[in-house]
């Protein structure tokens, strides 16, 4: 009897043990998932910072899991420490040796070195992995591309295009090669064809515009920088360069009002200041831009950037006299 008590008391004391165990494992994996899922979130968001925290934690639950190290590897990209991303991608493949995303973003960085022998094979080992992966496609196209390949980049962007047909980086590059080539209207249709499947892509409407602007489509150009500002609101620098085109068309009470109504809406923003002021002072010289200036520091006294504008304004009307 002694001996089957304690047996049933083993028994019982190792079941529980495996509970724990598991409760713990399931507890560690759960916590991991919720601090991927937010950190990938947060990345894409904008909020990169927060980001690298949430991703901090996946990496001290679980070292070994190749996707953390991979969205890592985006946080330090994106705040420019490529030799920190190009390890943290390495570390990825070195532990999931097939995770293509990983390949593709790491042969973009060596791309960036002018490393194109090793960029081609880790393009190579990505498309054995994934033959139909539209960026994997898209990393050996570039590589081709640095190899002067021409047709087999052009290849490439169709193939992808073909998969995928709202492609950007595909559409972008396909629309480059036929603008270099001085087929505008090839280019323009491209382009217009990416657009229509990816209408908010800033990307390929600044290609618009400038295919627009090769083709002399001055009111088709005008209208997509007209919608980019529309898109970006809190970008002054879409308005500045609205204006600056106008500007360089001859259409200058255009470009001023530009100027005046996006500082209207946004006051104290300094780029449109320095930019209105400017302007003033090319169309009705430099009393005038002082006379701008003057009102807008009132707006703004704490401004440094006013300051040192109207410290150039006053050498220039020193040198003028």
């Amino acid at each position: 009897m002694k001996r089957i008590h304690m047996r049933r008391i083993v028994l019982s004391l190792v079941s529980g043990l495996v509970i724990l165990l598991f409760s713990a494992c399931t507890d560690s994996h759960e916590r991991k998932q919720a601090y991927f899922d937010k950190g990938v979130a947060l990345f894409e968001q904008g909020d990169i910072a927060r980001a690298r925290l949430e991703l901090k934690n996946v990496l001290q639950i679980d070292a070994r899991f190749a996707p953390g190290w991979y969205w890592m590897g985006r946080v330090e990209e994106r705040d420019g420490h490529f030799r920190k991303a190009f390890a943290d991608y390495s570390r990825a493949i070195e532990l999931d040796p097939e995770h293509v995303p990983s390949m593709v973003r790491r042969g973009q960085i060596l791309i960036i070195a002018g490393d194109i022998d090793n960029a081609s094979r880790d393009a190579d080992t990505a498309l054995a992995v994934a033959p139909d992966s539209p960026a994997a496609i898209m990393l050996r196209a570039a590589v081709r591309l640095r190899q002067q390949d021409v047709e087999g980049a052009l290849a490439d962007a169709r193939a992808v295009l073909a998969i995928d047909p709202g492609h950007v980086q595909a559409t972008a590059m396909l629309g480059v090669m036929h603008y270099r080539a001085g087929s505008l209207d090839a280019a323009i249709a491209t382009v217009e064809a990416g657009i229509a499947e990816n209408p908010d892509s800033v990307v390929l409407k600044k290609l618009l515009a400038r295919v627009y602007d090769a083709a002399g489509d001055v009111d088709g150009t005008i209208d997509v920088l007209r919608e980019l500002v529309e898109a970006k609101p809190d970008d002054p620098r879409y308005n500045r360069e609205l204006a600056r085109y106008q500007l360089e068309k001859g259409r200058t009470a255009a470009a001023e009002r530009e100027l005046r109504d996006a500082y209207a809406g946004k006051p104290g923003e300094n780029v449109l200041a320095i930019a209105l002021v400017q302007l003033v002072a090319q169309l009705h010289g430099i009393d005038a831009a002082k006379a701008e200036l003057a009102e807008m520091r009132r707006a703004s006294p704490g401004s440094t950037d006013l300051l040192f504008l109207q410290a150039a304004l006053a050498e220039a009307v020193n040198g003028r006299d």
